[in-house]
């Protein structure tokens, strides 16, 4: 992979219950050219990358909230940084605008990133804008619980 991708992940909860089979996560990448200038964002379920420091949030955000059916949905922006970290940036319904934390957004980063096997961990450390938060779970069967944001 090349140093000029970025990976954002939308993640909608179907029930009120989070199950593996609950959520619909979809996975995107940026590429860009070497000057930055030319970039194009496709679905994919490519590796996670380096860069979401310069991710266009709110621009890549409105476009993909909107692209969901009413009521939309917030879209978390995710960069992998170790086998139990990611760093997070959501662009929010509602605010219409990138926030500093999103309790949710992260919660279910944490279960998608395990989900989509980029962890095999149950502790997620998650920086974000605003701080740092963690999510931890226990999963059996597909079904994630004792889900506990701090």
């Amino acid at each position: 992979s090349n140093s000029n991708e970025s990976i954002k992940i939308s993640i909608r909860f179907l029930t009120n219950e989070i199950r593996s089979d609950a959520l619909d996560v979809n996975i995107f990448v940026k590429e860009c050219s070497i000057d930055l200038i030319n970039c194009s964002v496709s679905k994919t379920n490519s590796e996670l990358v380096n860069e979401l420091k310069d991710f266009p949030v709110y621009e890549k955000g409105k476009e993909i909230r909107y692209s969901y059916a009413e009521p939309g949905s917030n879209v978390n922006f995710v960069e992998q940084l170790n086998n139990d970290t990611f760093k997070v940036r959501t662009y929010e319904k509602g605010v219409e605008n990138e926030t500093l934390a999103c309790g949710t957004g992260v919660t279910a980063v944490a279960v998608a990133m395990h989900k989509t096997n980029k962890t095999k961990r149950n502790h997620i450390y998650l920086p974000v804008e605003g701080g740092n938060l963690e999510v931890s779970f226990k999963e059996e069967n597909g079904i994630y619980n004792n889900i506990f944001l701090r």
